[in-house]
């Protein structure tokens, strides 16, 4: 008798064990990301949220739209060179706008470049009717948003070329991964480099700052496009100094040794 209920409890805890073991493992994706495991998904995301439509005061003077800046970027590469599949989660990004748009307000959807904003989807409250509402309403916004630059958000500039100067990966990463620093600054320059062909005027004044990752900084793609965006810079204002190609000028950039660039025309 003993036997046989000890055979029975070792073949519920294997069962267990075999269950736990596949519903654990992260889900891959058509492009090669995880998404997380279902034992995940069961245990760290919810169908719906706690949303209550509060009554609020509708604001009705001037008002100008809010900018919403989304994720463009859906992977991240993690230290065993796996892609997590990531971007903004559905919740904290929808229900917010859920109750700014209550007390009134609309709001202008922008990307750091203009490719679709990336939501979380495996994170998606499938069964909350008001968040479902929301996504539908701007999703042909989410689908084709406005570029970052296209405002001429310089004071947005000058936080996120702080952050470039910065180390402090913050309460999202961990300093004992670099990866975290590194792929938060490539992304950041990709986007500046997009800004650099489209609108290089609003990166002028930041041209030390490219010019010294692009000759200083070890981290190779860093360091290319830090150098893009120089170039670009340069290239708006040989194009601007109408009077310089005539005359047969070249604008150079030098780096001196305190770190900051200099420019200079020579004919």
């Amino acid at each position: 008798m003993i036997k046989k209920i000890l055979i029975g409890l070792a073949s519920v805890i294997i069962l267990a064990i075999i269950v736990l073991y596949f519903t654990s493992r992260p889900t891959l994706e058509d492009d090669g990301s995880y998404s997380p495991s279902s034992l995940a998904l069961t245990l760290g995301t919810v169908s719906t949220t706690d949303y209550e439509a509060v009554e609020y005061n509708k604001y009705q003077g001037n008002k100008s739209k809010i900018l919403v800046i989304f994720t463009e970027e859906k992977n991240l590469e993690m230290k065993n060179g796996k892609l997590f599949s990531t971007g903004n989660h559905p919740i904290e990004a929808l229900v917010p706008m859920l109750h700014l748009q209550n007390a009134g307000f609309d709001f202008e959807i922008v990307t750091p470049t203009g490719k679709p904003v990336v939501f979380e989807m495996w994170a998606f409250p499938k069964e909350d009717e008001n968040v479902k509402a929301i996504y539908n309403q701007y999703k042909s916004n989410f689908e084709q948003p406005k570029k970052l630059a296209d405002f001429n958000c310089t004071q947005i500039l000058d936080c996120l070329i702080d952050y470039l100067n910065n180390n402090n990966v913050g309460a999202y990463g961990s300093n004992q991964f670099p990866f975290y620093n590194l792929h938060a600054r490539q992304y950041l320059l990709i986007a500046l480099g997009r800004v650099s062909v489209d609108h290089p005027a609003l990166l002028i004044g930041y041209k030390n700052v490219f010019v010294k990752y692009a000759q200083l900084e070890p981290h190779i793609l860093i360091q290319k496009f830090s150098a893009d965006i120089a170039l670009n810079i340069e290239k708006s204002i040989r194009e601007k100094l109408s009077y310089a190609p005539q005359l047969g000028a070249k604008i150079k950039f030098d780096l001196g040794d305190d770190g900051l660039i200099s420019s200079r025309c020579s004919f």
